[in-house]
C-alpha cells in the first residue's frame, strides 16, 4: 500500500465522520431533539456499519471485476479480444484498496462508537 492511498482514506475517513455528525445534529434539531443528544448520536454507528459496507462492497468489487474470472466470462461471452493479464489485476487492487481501508476505518469507528455511546 502506497503513502497516498493511506493519505487519501485518512482525508475521506474525516470527511465522512464531519458529514454524519452535521447530518445527525440537523436530523436531531428537525426532530424536536436537543443537539446530538441520545437521540441523534444512537444512529451513528448505525450510519457508520451502512457506510462500511458500501465501502467494502464497492471496493471488492474493483478487485473481483479484475479477477481471471470475470476476464474468462467476458471472453467467452461477450467475444471480447481481451486477455487477462497481471497488471490488469494489480490495476484493479491498487484502484480497490483505498476503498477497502476506508471502510475497514468505517466499521472501526463504528464498533467503538456503539460501545461509547451506550
Amino acid at each position: 500500500m502506497k503513502k497516498e492511498e493511506l493519505i487519501f482514506s485518512m482525508k475521506w475517513n474525516v470527511y465522512l465522520l464531519a458529514i454524519d455528525v452535521v447530518g445527525l445534529f440537523l436530523f436531531s434539531i428537525v426532530s424536536g431533539q436537543s443537539a446530538l443528544g441520545v437521540f441523534g448520536l444512537r444512529f451513528l454507528p448505525i450510519l457508520l456499519f451502512l457506510e462500511a459496507a458500501v465501502l467494502l462492497l464497492i471496493g471488492s468489487s474493483f478487485e473481483f471485476s479484475s479477477s481471471i474470472f470475470f476476464s474468462k466470462v467476458r471472453e467467452y461471452i461477450f467475444h471480447s479480444g481481451e486477455k487477462w493479464s497481471v497488471e490488469d489485476y494489480e490495476q484493479g487492487r491498487r484502484r480497490a484498496s483505498p476503498y477497502l481501508l476506508l471502510g475497514v476505518f468505517l466499521l472501526l469507528e463504528a464498533f467503538v462508537s456503539s460501545f461509547l455511546i451506550d
